[in-house]
């Protein structure tokens, strides 16, 4: 389903917002993940990336 959405940022970004911080993803995080996902040329690493930046962020580790 992630792969899907790979063409659509915003999407994707939001998807993974609900699925990994039950919509609670800060602006600034979501800024970076949306970074992340529009740096990389690959569609799967696209969302490898967005994930890390998601999984690795104190938010995350604190929204848990």
């Amino acid at each position: 389903e992630e792969l899907a959405l790979t063409d659509q940022p915003e999407m994707l970004a939001d998807h993974l917002d609900l699925l990994l911080t039950c919509g609670q993803m800060s602006q600034t995080l979501r800024d970076s993940v949306l970074d992340r996902i529009t740096r990389e040329p690959i569609q799967l690493e696209k969302v490898r990336a967005a994930i890390q930046v998601i999984v690795t962020s104190p938010e995350f580790s604190t929204l848990k």
